[in-house]
């Protein structure tokens, strides 16, 4: 998940049921306005540490984690 904190960009992955599980248990964290979240497939997921759980990582550790996100396919006329 995605969060806006003083400017800058904040990511978390958290564990739950649901993404609105997972929101809901951000939410006491108070990480900052939330932008966006993201489930995780199973095969992502399961590359996730146990550290990286809950804690607030940096654009960089994120992309190092879980890869970078593939460019949405170019319709051609």
């Amino acid at each position: 998940m995605c969060y806006m904190h003083r400017g800058e960009t904040r990511i978390v992955i958290m564990d739950g049921w649901s993404l609105m599980h997972a929101r809901l248990s951000a939410a006491c964290l108070k990480l900052g306005i939330f932008i966006e979240g993201h489930p995780l497939d199973r095969a992502i997921a399961a590359r996730v540490p146990l550290h990286a759980i809950g804690r607030v990582l940096t654009r960089r550790e994120a992309v190092a984690l879980l890869g970078t996100p593939k460019d949405p396919p170019v319709s051609t006329v």
